[in-house]
């Protein structure tokens, strides 16, 4: 501040006003005067960032006023001058998973987040932000969705003042990563007690390929196969065990009835739900069967229901007339029948009075457009 005299015996008394506040500068200055603002004066300026106040200069000859002067002068408060974090707390809010894992899990940790936030010489905080796995939440306390990230997930908090001056403080948490039970590979065929593949086989060579997330070898975990026969509703266990991983193949020690499919289950567990895998087993092979009620017959497997059941493959040749007669010219040419009948006997299952022909041949005078054929 300088202070131009007239002699060098006057000397000069300096004070502020900034404000509600007024204070000394100097007694008895010379020709000039350093002067630092107080921080404090920034309290006058809770919502603003500067202001004016004014600076007063009384000058003296010895103990003689000579005379007084006001100037006015500008205050801004610094970009230094920021809010502050004080602390960012963070804590699990899904329930039970901090007591089973101690730790943050993919896909399932939700976070409860407070932060604790200061304005500064005199400012107050107007606004909080945190911002995590992608997502902006706003408050002072806050829960996340689920983290969907692993490793080290970031979470950056925002604070602005009544001023507008903002600060960011990151904390970093670990997430160990976590996906639901996966089954890569269940597969099952008949075979027999060696483990030969066999359609008519008694056993079943099962193969699986599974995995669970070991979450820090802190997630449960645990596997079965079951077997249930057509008809039954009752499970039948064929193994089961405790493992994040298995990729082999096994024989099963249950035995399995020829004239009934089957249908295998595969349920693999862990802390938060399971993963199932379903597969159908087909009876023994056969090429055809009728079933004895004389309303169900079967391709490629035995009749289990009243029904027309089909268990393998079919390749149709031709047109396909759903509504003509080639439907059945195709699906029953002459010299192309063969049938397995178990228990029964043509009368039974069509009814009528049933007459053999030796060697294929048709006796003259039957006509073929009325009567009903089975070659055997």
């Amino acid at each position: 501040i300088n202070l131009p005299r007239a002699s060098s015996a006057f000397t000069h008394t300096l004070s502020y006003t900034f404000g509600k506040v007024s204070n000394n500068i100097a007694t008895g200055a010379g020709g000039a005067v350093n002067w630092t603002l107080p921080n404090t004066l920034a309290e006058q300026l809770p919502k603003t960032t500067s202001g004016t106040g004014k600076i007063t200069c009384i000058t003296y000859n010895g103990s003689t006023l000579v005379g007084t002067k006001t100037v006015n002068f500008t205050a801004t408060v610094p970009d230094t001058m920021k809010p502050s974090i004080k602390s960012i707390t963070i804590s699990e809010a899904a329930s039970g998973l901090n007591a089973q894992f101690a730790a943050y899990v993919q896909n399932k940790s939700k976070l409860n987040i407070v932060t604790d936030a200061a304005g500064i010489y005199g400012s107050g905080i107007t606004s909080c932000k945190t911002e995590v796995n992608g997502k902006v939440y706003a408050g002072s306390s806050v829960t996340t969705g689920h983290i969907t990230a692993s490793g080290s997930v970031g979470v950056k908090v925002t604070v602005t003042d009544s001023r507008g001056k903002s600060f960011s403080s990151t904390k970093n948490i670990s997430v160990i990563a976590y996906s639901n039970p996966k089954i890569t590979t269940f597969t099952a065929a008949r075979c027999t007690a060696e483990g030969v593949l066999d359609d008519e086989g008694t056993e079943l060579s099962i193969g699986l390929n599974f995995s669970v997330s070991n979450v820090g070898d802190k997630n449960t975990k645990s596997y079965a196969v079951e077997l249930l026969k057509n008809g039954s509703e009752t499970w039948t266990p064929v193994l089961s065990g405790s493992k994040y991983s298995y990729n082999s193949t096994f024989i099963t020690s249950v035995s399995l009835s020829l004239d009934s499919s089957y249908k295998l289950r595969l349920r693999v567990t862990d802390y938060f739900t399971t993963t199932t895998a379903m597969l159908d087993i087909n009876s023994g092979f056969t090429l055809m069967d009728f079933r004895s009620t004389g309303k169900g017959v079967a391709v490629g497997k035995v009749s289990e229901k009243d029904a027309f059941e089909v268990g393998m493959d079919a390749d149709f040749k031709g047109s396909l007339l759903v509504g003509g007669k080639k439907l059945l010219d195709l699906i029953y040419p002459v010299g192309s029948i063969y049938m397995s009948i178990k228990n029964t006997n043509p009368g039974t299952l069509f009814g009528g009075t049933w007459t053999a022909w030796g060697a294929g041949k048709v006796p003259v005078g039957v006509n073929t457009s009325d009567a009903n054929f089975m070659l055997l």
